[in-house]
């Protein structure tokens, strides 16, 4: 029975690679704990429901009757279903930016020159605000002179 001698040690290695592979990924920081799966499963079976196409029956109710309440329901619906929308969206740049610069799309050279071309900015804002300082300085000065010399 050397089959299952070497069976064995063939799950010992895989599971021996698992656990390697698996810790060096949560010391990368790219792990997901089952909490977080399980809220990301929730946000995602709550986008599916709040998107899937609802029949008139499944509706707001019967469409014969129109009372302001009803319609302040359905516009509330609405708005609700938007901003469910709006949020997944969001959900959904973040996580474009984050697999973005994990994988690589942005090399540090792109990264270090958006930070000299944010610091050429403030620095250019920097000097403008000191000139327009001393510009109200010699103006608060000449302003001054002037009303000394008329009188």
């Amino acid at each position: 029975m050397s089959t299952t001698g070497s069976n064995d040690s063939i799950d010992n290695s895989a599971q021996r690679i698992f656990r390697g592979h698996r810790e060096r990924r949560q010391l990368q920081g790219y792990t997901l704990s089952p909490s977080e799966r399980w809220h990301e499963a929730i946000q995602d079976a709550t986008y599916r429901e709040l998107v899937r196409p609802k029949s008139s029956r499944e509706g707001s109710g019967a469409s014969s009757e129109s009372s302001s309440g009803q319609q302040k329901s359905r516009s509330k619906e609405l708005w609700g279903k938007a901003i469910g929308v709006a949020k997944q969206a969001q959900r959904d740049d973040q996580e474009s930016e984050d697999y973005s610069s994990e994988s690589g799309f942005e090399d540090e050279q792109s990264k270090e020159q958006r930070r000299k071309v944010r610091e050429e900015r403030r620095e250019k804002k920097r000097q403008k605000r000191l000139e327009r300082k001393e510009m109200a300085k010699a103006m608060d000065i000449q302003y001054f002179l002037e009303m000394v010399d008329c009188e």
